[in-house]
């Protein structure tokens, strides 16, 4: 099933919601960063975030992904681009070899829920040096009361989705300090990756004609797009900045 999995999402130039405009946006809300800071970006995918971390900072950017080809991906594209700044490396986020108190800024788009909301801040915070940031963008529902089909779809894929409220709460009882968050908006869900993944089933369809484990892969994503398309004002991607305290 994994080999699947990665077959659908290997080409697509990102492998959750995002954009480069918010990337920005995120990386110009942190108050007070080195001039030459130290990054990482855990589950980094194949680095359309990590790229930009790049452009953007006069520091020196590390891509971290447990799967190899994403990272022989980001690292083509680090060349292709001359970013003599940055780096990919396979590692294992819940296993990260990375020294106690090296990092200014760790950073995180759609990959924190592998590791858990808290379980991953709580182990992360240890790699910042005092006063440095965690930067993360987290899915959540922004609705109390949420339709069933919505709700059965979201308790198979992600069963431990939390509210923003309850985010806040975990950043603050985990030692940070919140300095800003905001809401990803839909269209950053679209452009970069439901749109090509959504070009990317009808291909996958095709090659695992016949294959019922992965048609059933295939189809159960296409249902997370019509899902998104009819209830994305109920649940999203939020950016969270904080600062370690």
């Amino acid at each position: 099933m994994n080999k699947i999995f990665y077959d659908i999402f290997d080409e697509l130039p990102r492998q959750g919601p995002g954009d480069d405009e918010y990337t920005r946006k995120a990386y110009h809300t942190i108050p007070a960063l080195d001039p030459d800071p130290i990054i990482v970006d855990i589950g980094c995918g194949t680095g359309m975030q990590t790229l930009e971390l790049a452009r953007i900072s006069f520091g020196s950017v590390t891509g971290i992904d447990n799967h190899a080809p994403f990272i022989n991906s980001l690292n083509e594209a680090i060349k292709s681009e001359g970013l003599d700044n940055c780096k990919a490396e396979v590692g294992d986020m819940n296993n990260l070899n990375l020294e106690d108190e090296s990092c200014d800024l760790i950073w995180s788009e759609g990959a924190i829920y592998i590791a858990g909301f808290e379980n991953g801040l709580r182990e992360w915070k240890q790699y910042l040096k005092p006063g440095g940031y965690i930067v993360v963008s987290e899915i959540a529902w922004f609705e109390e009361h949420r339709p069933k089909e919505l709700q059965e779809f979201w308790d198979i894929e992600v069963p431990d989705m939390l509210d923003e409220e309850t985010q806040k709460s975990i950043i603050n009882n985990c030692g940070f300090d919140l300095v800003d968050s905001f809401k990803l908006p839909y269209d950053a869900w679209l452009t970069n990756f439901y749109d090509p993944l959504e070009k990317r089933l009808v291909l996958m369809r095709e090659k695992y004609s016949g294959n019922a484990e992965a048609q059933k892969l295939i189809e159960f994503t296409q249902r997370e797009i019509d899902i998104s398309r009819s209830f994305h004002d109920y649940y999203g991607y939020i950016f969270y900045i904080m600062m370690k305290r």
